[in-house]
């Protein structure tokens, strides 16, 4: 696309940053429908990434994110576009290098976390803009939701004697949940859970979602995957081979969105296979996820999604809802997502929410990053 197709794209309120580094220098342009800015300055690139990586390893520790290395952060990659961003609600990042893994919606702006006055919509390339959802998903079109699949296993490597992953009983009354919500729908759930019932289905439902393990392969990332009842699994080779009619997926697990980057500088992850394989969009997470925080997370996502917002303001009003949420709020609002579906059972469906409950006698503070601000919209 050209710099003007970019720019008739974009809508009144968005605004495209795009970085680059070239050695010692970053260079990045904000785009916008009235105008176009650049940004040049020297920085230490191997100090940024080392800054980058502390970050990120501080978000998904779970305890406190340093506010100094946040802001260090946010000079560096949103004040020199302070004017770009003051006038945009959505922000569109083309991001370069290590910044794949930066949680942009956490960076401090003018006192608060992005998240809270921006949505955020992450692309590899601005190119993609011209294949973008111009609205968000309604409950006519359905959902297939795939959760807490039994038995799950994986060989890691080839050859190698299948690791054992725990039950996830909190993923099974997430995709319960969001199945309730659409007119049409289909659950597949433990042993139901497999490869060749959820091949069976891919094709007949626009929105796809997976609320299981994936496991991430650094070496080999084609045998990257979402794992399934009995052992199964889709690889990022399997994704790669199908056509998803879906124009969104979710991957409710942990660190889908993480991958080798090519020398394009594209993350070979799990969302590279679901967006080679025809999905318009993802949503993925940047570090191991808790489930119960994901299931809260997903609850909202998916209420404000099926009323008609697009899937980056459906997740900014999710991550603004966990992020305040008081640990006796959130104990509150996970029971009552186990009342409202507590007819599982008689549905003829197994009841992980009678398991969640059990679950939730803890005293977590869900306002910590590492539970409200994994998750980012890709594509």
């Amino acid at each position: 696309m050209s710099l003007q197709d970019v720019r008739r794209v974009l809508g009144e309120r968005s605004a495209l940053i795009e970085y680059f580094f070239l050695g010692e220098n970053l260079m990045a342009w904000s785009i916008t429908r009235s105008e176009v800015t650049a940004h040049f300055t020297s920085v230490d690139a191997k100090s940024l990434d080392g800054d980058i990586r502390t970050f990120h390893n501080e978000c998904q520790s779970g305890g406190a994110v340093s506010d100094r290395l946040g802001r260090r952060l946010a000079d560096i990659f949103l004040k020199p576009f302070s004017e770009a961003l003051r006038a945009s609600s959505e922000l569109i990042v083309v991001p370069y290098g290590s910044a794949h893994i930066l949680p942009f919606q956490l960076l401090p702006w003018e006192g608060r976390p992005l998240v809270a006055t921006h949505a955020l919509r992450i692309l590899p390339s601005a190119s993609l803009l011209r294949f973008l959802p111009v609205s968000g998903a309604t409950t006519a079109e359905g959902v297939l939701a795939v959760g807490n699949p039994s038995n799950m296993s994986y060989a890691t490597e080839l050859g190698s004697v299948p690791q054992k992953f725990p039950p996830l009983p909190a993923a099974g009354a997430e995709a319960t949940f969001v199945s309730s919500l659409f007119s049409r729908s289909a659950l597949l759930l433990d042993a139901k859970a497999t490869d060749t019932n959820v091949r069976a289905k891919l094709s007949d439902y626009p929105i796809l979602h997976f609320a299981t393990h994936a496991y991430l392969a650094a070496d080999a990332p084609l045998r990257s995957a979402v794992l399934l009842a009995d052992g199964t699994a889709l690889t990022v080779y399997d994704f790669m081979g199908m056509r998803i009619e879906g124009r969104l997926v979710v991957l409710s697990a942990c660190e889908t969105g993480v991958g080798n980057r090519t020398p394009g500088d594209e993350m070979l992850g799990l969302t590279r296979g679901l967006l080679a394989a025809g999905a318009r969009a993802a949503v993925v997470s940047l570090w191991e996820v808790n489930s119960h925080s994901t299931s809260l997370l997903m609850e909202q996502f998916y209420r404000r999604l099926s009323a008609g917002d697009s899937p980056p303001v459906a997740l900014q009003a999710a991550q603004n809802h966990v992020r305040v949420l008081t640990p006796k709020a959130a104990r509150q609002a996970l029971n009552k997502l186990r009342t409202l579906h507590g007819d599982a059972r008689t549905a003829g469906r197994s009841g992980p929410l009678e398991t969640l409950t059990s679950l939730l006698q803890g005293s977590t503070d869900y306002r910590q990053p590492f539970y409200w601000a994994p998750f980012v919209v890709v594509g």
